[in-house]
């Protein structure tokens, strides 16, 4: 199910969450317990555990038993849920009356959106003394997203990937944080201002987490972050096996088919999403997703499409080592040690699943012919490392 929920705040879609990246599996105990305390219900079963995804370990949430159709899993009240209305000195304050404020928060969903960022920006500045500080324990870092995120890429990724369609929406987005950036600056320096305290990166950082974990409840017109059912990774729909509902008092997630023990759970972020809408909103890519992105056509050629097909080919290993049913080659290790390396091996195999039966009818020999060295010496001198392989084992999130 897609909650059709824009802000025109940020320019993206937010359905359902993501799942945190470098977090240590320590955590998860310390946040069930807290919810147990507090009047969740957590089924007994429900942990954490590594998971190959297309080449990778990620961590996801699996439960120990047998799970029937239609188990409960987590019960949570909502007064424990971080919704905008728990925090009434922001959800009551009055932001800048600038040309720029108005721009940035020119609707009710962007005002809103810009007030709950900056009170999980506040929450999160309390540290260990804040009520939630069992779940932003397990939450990804800005660093975290900043590796995989297409809306935070540098300037250098933007130009080696500019032809994909992906880049316009980016660029859009892009604009529209500068634009809150600046709203931000503006409402810090007011009198009394609640965000005085704050750094724009601790509100970028609330503004990520509401857009890539958040669940709308309520019809879409509230949105809420869930501790521990914001840990759960996606798949396309045919594998998925939870379902969420809430009440005005009860957020509760369910079996919704019967899960063998030690099984991943997965929840659904999009309904019947390309790779393109996946990158955009959580910089997921799935390599067996049903629903392709469209062919790119002049856009693979040209000078421009030439540099994307270099960094592309760069990037990948070679066409032959790709399953039948993949839409794109998996990348080489060491793309992982780039800067922002993450982000870079989901847009080549984006661009790929893009391009490809354009770059092959143009020139089948010059991809065959081409090297790893003279396509990207950046990339070609770099051997695999520790640093690669340990990153493999940690989720490359967004991605999943």
């Amino acid at each position: 199910m897609l909650v059709q929920t824009v802000f025109a705040l940020l320019f993206i879609y937010v359905p359902y969450p993501t799942v945190c990246s470098h977090t240590h599996t320590a955590a998860l105990p310390d946040l069930t317990e807290w919810l147990n305390t507090n009047g969740a219900t957590v089924h007994p079963g429900m942990t954490v555990g590594l998971f190959e995804h297309e080449g990778a370990e990620i961590r996801g949430v699996f439960d120990s038993e047998d799970l029937a159709s239609n188990a409960t899993l987590l019960a949570i009240p909502r007064k424990l849920l971080m919704e905008l209305s728990h925090f009434p000195t922001f959800s009551k304050a009055d932001l800048p009356s600038t040309t720029t404020c108005q721009k940035a928060t020119g609707t009710v969903g962007s005002l809103q959106a810009m007030r709950f960022a900056a009170a999980i920006a506040w929450e999160a500045s309390k540290g260990k003394t804040s009520f939630y500080y069992p779940w932003f324990k397990q939450v990804p870092s800005l660093e975290d997203f900043y590796s995989f995120l297409p809306v935070l890429m540098e300037e250098s990724v933007h130009k080696d990937y500019a032809p994909l369609p992906i880049m316009v929406k980016v660029a859009e987005m892009q604009d529209g944080f500068h634009l809150c950036r600046k709203c931000f600056e503006e409402w810090k320096v007011v009198k009394g201002s609640p965000v005085r305290q704050l750094s724009w990166n601790e509100v970028l950082h609330g503004m990520i987490l509401l857009n890539t974990r958040s669940f709308g409840l309520d019809g879409g017109r509230t949105l809420a972050l869930v501790p521990l059912a914001d840990m759960l990774n996606t798949v396309p729909n045919s594998e998925l096996n939870v379902q969420w509902e809430h009440t005005s008092d009860t957020f509760t997630l369910r079996a919704h088919a019967p899960v063998a023990s030690g099984a991943e759970l997965y929840d659904g972020y999009c309904d019947g999403c390309s790779n393109t809408v996946l990158m955009n909103g959580w910089g997921i890519y799935f390599e067996g997703n049903p629903t392709r992105s469209p062919h790119g056509g002049q856009l693979c050629l040209g000078e421009e499409g030439a540099h994307l097909r270099s960094v592309t080919e760069a990037a990948l290993q070679p066409d032959g080592s790709a399953s039948e049913n993949w839409l794109s080659p998996r990348c080489k290790a060491n793309v992982l040690d780039l800067p922002q390396g993450p982000l870079r091996c989901s847009l080549a195999r984006l661009s790929w699943e893009t391009c490809a039966a354009e770059w092959s009818t143009e020139s089948a020999h010059a991809r065959s012919s081409l090297s790893f060295g003279q396509a990207h010496p950046e990339i070609a001198k770099h051997g695999p490392t520790s640093a690669a392989r340990e990153f493999s084992v940690a989720n490359l999130r967004g991605h999943r």
